[in-house]
């Protein structure tokens, strides 16, 4: 199979996921400073978010 370059190549991050919160994953103090801003996407065990009467997905944040 010939090694052909992915379309997106030239494009930063397609290799490997941008994991944003690295910094922060052994910083309790951090996390727990954060938490309360922090935007949640509630999903159920099928991965569908959970949603209000308007059929959005919930807007919470960890305060709630």
């Amino acid at each position: 199979m010939p090694n052909t370059p992915s379309p997106l190549s030239g494009f930063a991050f397609v290799g490997e996921p941008l994991e944003r919160a690295d910094a922060l994953r052994e910083d309790a103090d951090a996390l727990a400073r954060l938490w309360p801003g922090a935007r949640i996407l509630v999903l159920d065990h099928d991965g569908s978010a959970f949603t209000g009467d308007d059929d959005q997905p919930l807007a919470l944040t960890g305060a709630d």
